[in-house]
């Protein structure tokens, strides 16, 4: 494959284990919508600490009070400031 889009669990603490050995890139998907905008930000950050390469988050963006901040924000929790 030339990626993996793929659902991350909750406790990503086996991750980096599981996605060294994972030669293509792999991008965590949001998942259910998170009660708070903070959690789904935070969730991306850990993902990408983890060893995934980027998120790929539909609900959390778009059901976010202003999707566009919330695209921004996923942005520097992935990326950096």
């Amino acid at each position: 494959a030339d990626a993996i889009k793929t659902m991350m669990p909750e406790d990503l603490t086996e991750a980096p284990g599981v996605l060294a050995n994972i030669e293509a890139p792999v991008f965590c998907l949001g998942g259910p919508k998170k009660e708070r905008e903070n959690e789904a930000v935070e969730y991306a950050a850990a993902a990408v600490a983890a060893g995934a390469s980027g998120v790929a988050f539909g609900r959390n963006v778009l059901g976010a009070e202003d999707p566009t901040a919330m695209v921004r924000r996923l942005y520097e929790a992935v990326h950096g400031g």
